[in-house]
């Protein structure tokens, strides 16, 4: 008798043990869980709207940095804007060669031509030359109004938007129907034209709005506050909606406001 006790303490000190093990593992396990959705929650309505609203902000910051470039370039240039880019030439790696490849230097800072919130595949690669001869890839989130290239700042109305937020080679339904072939987002063009706008003219092309939508009216903003621009008179130019960006407007048939240069 005294032996089959013993056998039977022993036993239950194993289920002890073992229920002991047990427990432990399904609190690990829940809490585990429980931390993922606490983790994930505080993303969802914390964290990620903190990531975006910094985004927004940053560009605004990167477009003022940019104005200034542009600025800098007209004063050393005879007041002109430099081109959106040049017809046919790239670069040693055969990139094109735009209006920001002519400001870098001015800018200083290269993360500027960079937007976070920018789909990865919207951006055009460009490449920059460093006084040792290495070569910087800049992955440019922004475009130059097609109807102000070469333009002479004091020609241009102080409300037209000179840079905004764009979406090159159509990427994520983005708004681009006359594309320039390859990377096209360094340019902010018109819907029947990338030089400038006229009678027919409705829309600008390229803004940073992704959809599936055939109208650009029906897009949505990278950003949840919409996209930002600057303005020729160094004002940020702030687009809620695609119904507010897009459309070119008119007087009489001609084209004006803010995105007629002239």
């Amino acid at each position: 008798m005294i032996f089959f006790a013993t056998v039977s303490d022993d036993d239950d000190r194993d289920v002890e043990r073992r229920g002991a093990n047990y427990v432990t593992s399904r609190f690990i396990v829940s809490a585990v869980v429980i931390g993922g959705i606490i983790l994930t929650l505080a993303y969802i309505f914390i964290l990620g709207p903190r990531i975006r609203y910094t985004q927004y902000v940053t560009s605004q910051a990167n477009l003022f940095k940019m104005a200034k470039g542009l600025n800098a370039y007209a004063e050393a240039n005879n007041d002109g804007l430099p081109p959106v880019y040049l017809l046919g030439a790239k670069d040693g790696n055969g990139r094109p060669i735009t209006w920001a490849n002519q400001i870098f230097d001015y800018v200083g800072t290269i993360e500027a031509f960079n937007n976070a919130a920018n789909p990865e595949d919207g951006n055009t690669m460009l490449g920059r030359l460093l006084p040792d001869g290495t070569r910087e890839d800049v992955g440019l989130s922004y475009g130059m109004l097609a109807g102000a290239d070469t333009a002479r700042l004091y020609e241009i109305h102080d409300g037209t938007v000179l840079l905004a937020e764009t979406i090159g080679s159509g990427s994520a339904g983005s708004y681009n129907p006359m594309p320039l072939g390859g990377e096209d987002g360094f340019m902010i063009g018109y819907n029947n034209s990338n030089t400038l706008p006229d009678a027919d003219t409705d829309y600008v092309t390229r803004l940073a709005f992704t959809g599936t939508a055939a109208s650009p009216l029906s897009l949505t903003a990278i950003h949840e506050q919409g996209i930002v621009g600057i303005r020729a008179d160094g004002s940020l130019a702030k687009f809620s909606s695609a119904a507010e960006a897009f459309p070119v407007s008119k007087s009489g048939r001609t084209p004006s406001g803010q995105w007629a240069p002239y």
